[in-house]
């Protein structure tokens, strides 16, 4: 009875442990195609879908375990990328695409300038 009480703990913990994991490189690639879809978008629902999945990508990586000296550039990029991201949500809200595409600039820049500090 004990060991099973201990095996269902570990195994409770190394699902905790394993959700907590993000595969970044699947993100990100996952994320450049967002982006791509947004890029392309001729209307302000065409874009409104890969934004919001964007979103979600962005909100998943910030879960991710990080090595320690990465970790506060990680989650500061993160940061600013949401920051960007929800300033351009209410820009597809208000029916602003053209003000949107220009916003969707800061976000390859956030991408770049990250990519080189990382």
């Amino acid at each position: 009875m004990k060991s099973s009480v201990w095996l269902t703990i570990g195994l409770l913990l190394s699902s905790q442990v394993w959700a907590a994991d993000v595969d970044l490189r699947q993100v990100m690639r996952q994320m450049r195609a967002e982006f791509s879809q947004a890029a392309s978008a001729q209307t302000v629902q065409e874009m409104q879908v890969p934004v919001t999945k964007l979103t979600e990508l962005v909100n998943k990586a910030q879960q991710g375990q990080y090595p320690p000296r990465r970790h506060d550039v990680y989650q500061e990029g993160f940061t600013k990328l949401m920051a960007v991201l929800d300033q351009l949500s209410d820009e597809l809200d208000s029916g602003q695409l053209a003000q949107a595409k220009l916003t969707l600039r800061e976000v390859d820049q956030l991408r770049m300038e990250y990519h080189r500090r990382r």
